[in-house]
């Protein structure tokens, strides 16, 4: 089997955790080779960026800027990460991708989801995983699972109505975005997450 890329995306607090442990632990048990990364960070670069999008005395960050700092993110875990790894047929698991910044600053932050894509696509040349999950859950419920965890980091602390503002763009990008995308109910318990989700990783890489 050739290596392949999936994204988890969804507004944080909707159970993407919960379905990249179910990934995992499919791929273990049929000892296929793969590697789990998060968006920003997963390398040296991504990591100090993350630093800097998460602090909250950075909350007057320009959002052209916090753009910026999202694709040079992924630029670095595109090149030293995904394009390796893929390219040696081991799979890469993914907490967040192109969709995020296209929902957070394409439509949310205003900037134009079409111009988040060119800036992108500077470095991705088109490219896009072989398959992206979106959880999808009501903006009260994860943002109560988010204040559960304990501090909020600077997006998250911007409140339930941000997250609202998030979960519409997610859904108007999943009727609208070409990419190999698909939708699951984060209200469901996590046994049927997983099996909802397993199932279309198992059509993938039956296909692959």
């Amino acid at each position: 089997m050739k290596g392949v890329v999936i994204a988890l995306e969804g507004q944080d607090g909707t159970g993407k955790s919960t379905v990249i442990d179910a990934i995992k632990g499919y791929f273990d048990e049929k000892g296929l080779a793969y590697i789990s990364a998060r968006e920003p960070g997963s390398t040296e670069i991504g990591e100090k960026i993350r630093e800097i999008l998460s602090d909250k005395a950075n909350k007057e960050m320009d959002y052209h800027t916090e753009a910026l700092l999202f694709a040079a993110s992924r630029s670095e875990l595109y090149d030293k990460v995904i394009k390796p790894n893929v390219e040696r047929g081991t799979s890469v698991i993914l907490d967040r991708f192109l969709l995020s910044s296209l929902a957070y600053q394409g439509i949310v932050r205003g900037l134009g989801v079409e111009e988040v894509k060119a800036l992108n696509d500077f470095f991705l040349k088109g490219f896009r995983p072989d398959l992206t999950i979106l959880m999808d859950l009501d903006a009260r419920k994860s943002f109560k699972r988010l204040e559960k965890l304990g501090e909020l980091d600077r997006i998250e602390s911007l409140g339930e109505d941000f997250q609202q503002k998030v979960h519409k763009a997610y859904l108007k990008l999943y009727k609208e975005e070409d990419m190999k995308l698909i939708k699951l109910d984060g209200t469901k318990d996590k046994l049927s997450l997983a099996h909802d989700a397993l199932e279309e990783v198992k059509k993938l890489i039956k296909e692959c």
